[in-house]
């Protein structure tokens, strides 16, 4: 073998090498974020079932319970606000609404059809339009579930 074969095996040596490093580097980089999403998107739906507050609101919401009308209206703001932190991430690609709706949907949506919940704030003003558009696409979604020939497992998957 002579010189300039050895400095070209060299040279492609190192281009695989870096190419290869980098591809690694992409794979593990997205893996990372992807976990990040995740635990951000648990920390909320935590927030919703370990707060004793935001969990008594959910109470009221599965049994229909009248006595939502006497929750704190900051409560209830906190309460909306966890599914608008998760539109956000929806909507900006971070989480499949698939797997929202899977986890999160029901207490959206019953509380957008709860009138009694909205007793003491203006469920008209602009503040609440996210939460309502994503309560829109949960119930959108609920319909097209109730199909059983529309589950599609890749759906439900980061």
């Amino acid at each position: 073998m002579n010189f300039e074969m050895v400095k070209e095996v060299s040279i492609l040596i190192a281009v695989v090498g870096t190419i290869t490093t980098l591809i690694i580097g992409l794979v593990k980089f997205r893996l990372y974020s992807k976990q990040k999403h995740f635990e951000r998107f648990q920390e909320l739906r935590r927030k919703l079932t370990e707060n004793e507050k935001l969990r008594q609101i959910c109470d009221y919401l599965d049994f229909k319970d009248p006595k939502i009308e006497t929750v704190d209206y900051k409560d209830k703001y906190d309460f909306i606000g966890i599914f608008e932190d998760i539109t956000i991430m929806m909507n900006s690609g971070l989480i499949k609404k698939e797997i929202v709706y899977y986890m999160l949907a029901y207490y959206a949506i019953r509380c957008s059809e709860n009138d009694p919940f909205w007793k003491n704030i203006n469920r008209q003003a602009p503040y609440w339009r996210l939460f309502h558009d994503f309560a829109l696409q949960m119930k959108e979604l609920e319909k097209k579930n109730l199909n059983p020939n529309s589950f599609n497992r890749n759906d439900y998957t980061l």
